[in-house]
């Protein structure tokens, strides 16, 4: 228990509509600066006081609680909803802390670009060679018509192309063929470059629900609890390893006496509510529309 209760976790806010404002978190201010962006890290513990101050004061402002899992990464935007006002909602799953660290990390610097061979290439078509891939094969041919004063014909072929030069000597020379070979080698460099972690998808949970007697148990040990926030964290403890139904979520809702913590209830258990298509009777338990509206708002990210 002491060591999950160190794990931290990170909110990162921002407004659906790109209103600027300050972010405070269980009444610290996390920028000095508003902005339409803004992480809070460090946070410690389930349930959380959010306030958002936007930069026009005529907007309004949101103030209310939010629940995260220890040790974890939360997207949240900030919404305004049917009714005029503004809310802060959970935008996709929470990630594990470190598997949405790790994704983030800035992208190594690409690797030095390959050397520009354009004026190698130049300079060896300018001597009469141009590489083609491969083998190069440079044929001279000197051909002696004998006497003196005789023509020397000279044929020069590199690859499909050749090309003769007549050239007058006064010695007579017999006729050399040399043939050069060169042999042009590719170095070819493969680099190889980590792919990030995909990101893993949590999946609602289908199991089945407490039984009865074991039900009752737990019922009575969140009841037991002096403070709301201790209620949440049994309540919380027990959902993380045991599946409800809706009719035993709307029970354990009624060991709460403020609205706020009903909502906050009612959202923490649907993951593991074993008959979520019956979701639609939590509403009963609520007494403003305000929290029917904001539970429907949430599922729809489901």
């Amino acid at each position: 228990m002491g060591a999950f209760a160190q794990k931290t976790s990170v909110l990162e806010v921002f407004s659906e509509n790109g209103e600027k404002f300050t972010l405070v978190m269980n009444g610290v201010v996390q920028n000095e600066t508003p902005a339409t962006n803004v992480k809070a890290d460090g946070l410690k513990g389930d349930f959380h006081k959010v306030t958002v101050n936007f930069e026009d004061a005529s907007l309004g402002g949101v103030s209310q609680n939010f629940m995260m899992q220890p040790g974890t990464y939360q997207r949240a935007n900030v919404v305004l909803k049917r009714n005029g006002k503004y809310a802060v909602r959970p935008f996709g799953e929470p990630q594990p802390l470190e598997m949405a660290q790790k994704a983030q990390a800035p992208t190594p610097p690409p690797p030095p670009a390959a050397t520009d061979r354009s004026d190698y290439q130049q300079k060896r078509s300018e001597a009469g060679v141009s590489k083609t891939g491969g083998t190069v094969t440079t044929t001279t041919t000197t051909t002696t018509r004998g006497g003196n004063g005789e023509t020397v014909r000279m044929d020069v072929g590199v690859g499909d192309q050749r090309m003769g030069i007549d050239v007058t000597i006064n010695d007579p020379t017999s006729m050399t063929t040399s043939e050069t070979t060169t042999t042009v080698q590719t170095t070819e460099t493969r680099i190889q470059q980590e792919v990030p972690d995909a990101v893993v998808e949590v999946e609602t949970v289908k199991c089945a629900p407490m039984d009865a007697k074991t039900f009752e148990s737990a019922k009575r040990s969140v009841a037991s609890k002096s403070f709301a926030d201790e209620k949440k964290t049994t309540a919380r403890q027990m959902l993380k390893s045991n599946c409800m139904s809706t009719d035993q979520i709307i029970e354990l809702m009624g060991s709460f006496s403020f609205e706020d913590d009903k909502l906050e209830v009612a959202k923490m258990a649907y993951d593991r509510c074993s008959d979520p298509e019956n979701y639609w009777k939590v509403n009963d338990v609520f007494t403003f529309s305000d929290s029917i509206e904001e539970l429907d708002e949430f599922l729809e990210t489901k």
